[in-house]
């Protein structure tokens, strides 16, 4: 079974038939509405893990298509939300329920080291045997592997925060259409960016869409946390200013390691065999050379010329030693990584809190730009009032929670679908 988001509807549903099993029920990270029968779903991976491709002269790596499956027709929405609940209450059963049922855990907290597809399951959306969500119940964190955990409570962080929030989102990925200027987020329902497999990154970087909705989010937390301060913008950059350079000097002066949260609302890309190549996408100079030239030519005027390519890699992640309490990538599935031996999922996640930061909010899959955005302005009006942020996992639950319950009370139940609310999982001791 695969979902569809059109815009402005509620997402539909389609039967799947695979080549090797007749039907099954697959789960994609993201397709176009008005699917028909017949329609093939299929998907590229990449077949050549050593190939690193960092520039326009670098090789690509080699790729083959794998057929998912074929729409055999669409599904009755009632039908496909039975059918949600039997998986749901199937996976609670198999993994949560036999330990819940003989008492072993006596906390409402479960931390989580998944394995293999475990990692992909957002465990506060399934239900329990009474039609519930767990999320009403217990508080989720994950982590990727014991390793990782026995490191991170050996580890000391020193930190002194000045600042509440460093944001880095709107970075300059194409040229800004009319739609966008004039409409802006109330109008644009588009999925933020998915995985991109077996491609250069010079051929990524000219791929990527804009992300007005990612505008507003340095907006509200501007507002959420520095009002009318006039240094706020130091704190948050978007456009221009949210390239890699910047980090790289606020790293440099020593300013990065000042703020309690750092927040990226940016694309994520994902290379399911080559994990040194998980990325966040920042503003391309190329990019912003072809459609902003001018803007550009004032912009390194005043601050230098953009020297760093515009995709901040795993192992960058991991050197700039970032000690905040808490990284948000809001971005899509920047949860995502590859499994190693003894390591659990090597993504980005495990990169920052490796690197030094306590807490690491990320995401399972493509995630509705608006939706994320209310989901975010939530999530920021929460911590503003958390006088301490020791128990941001139970903070993340309570925002889902209250999530879920406004949408429904405010005449936008879309919203209180888990699809909105469920990708957003949180990594830490």
């Amino acid at each position: 079974m695969i979902s569809t988001y059109p815009k402005d509807k509620a997402r539909e549903f389609y039967e799947l038939t695979t080549p090797e099993s007749g039907l099954a029920y697959y789960s994609v990270r993201e397709m176009a509405p008005d699917l028909e029968a017949g329609d093939v779903i299929k998907e590229e991976v990449p077949i050549n893990a050593s190939i690193t491709p960092l520039s326009a002269d670098s090789p690509t790596p080699k790729a083959k298509t794998i057929i998912i499956g074929k729409i055999k027709s669409k599904i009755n929405r009632q039908i496909a939300e039975e059918k949600m609940r039997k998986f749901s209450q199937e996976i609670y059963n198999q993994i949560l329920n036999p330990i819940l049922e003989k008492k072993i855990l006596n906390s409402s907290h479960i931390v989580i080291i998944p394995d293999g597809s475990i990692y992909t399951i957002p465990f506060p959306a399934l239900l329990d045997n009474n039609q519930n969500y767990l999320l009403e119940t217990y508080t989720f964190s994950m982590i990727q592997s014991a390793n990782v955990w026995y490191f991170l409570s050996n580890s000391k962080r020193e930190a002194n925060y000045k600042y509440p929030v460093l944001g880095i989102g709107n970075p300059i990925y194409n040229k800004a259409t009319k739609k966008e200027k004039t409409k802006g987020l109330d109008k644009r329902q588009a999925l933020r960016g998915g995985l991109t497999r077996g491609l250069s990154f010079d051929t990524i970087e000219t791929g990527l869409n804009n992300l007005p909705g990612s505008m507003e989010e340095i907006k509200e937390i501007k507002e959420l946390f520095y009002k009318k301060n006039k240094s706020s913008d130091k704190h948050l950059f978007t456009g221009l200013h949210a390239n890699k350079d910047t980090i790289l000097k606020l790293k440099e002066s020593g300013e990065l390691n000042q703020y309690r949260v750092v927040h990226f609302s940016v694309h994520g890309l994902f290379f399911s065999d080559s994990p040194e190549l998980n990325s966040l996408a920042l503003t391309s100079r190329a990019i912003a050379a072809k459609y902003y030239n001018a803007e550009l030519k004032e912009y390194e005027s005043k601050f230098g010329e953009i020297k760093s390519d515009s995709f901040l890699k795993n192992g960058e992640i991991l050197d700039l030693g970032i000690t905040a309490e808490l990284i948000v990538m809001s971005a899509c599935e920047t949860s995502l990584g590859t499994q190693l031996s003894g390591e659990g999922f090597v993504g980005l996640p495990q990169a920052f809190l490796i690197g030094g930061s306590k807490y690491v909010i990320a995401t399972l899959w493509s995630i509705d730009d608006k939706g994320s955005n209310l989901f975010m302005n939530l999530l920021y009006k929460n911590l503003l009032s958390a006088k301490k942020y020791n128990r941001l996992p139970l903070l993340l639950q309570e925002t889902q929670r209250e999530f879920i319950k406004n949408s429904k009370a405010n005449g936008k139940s879309k919203y209180s679908d888990p699809f909105y609310w469920s990708p957003f999982v949180i990594y830490g001791e």
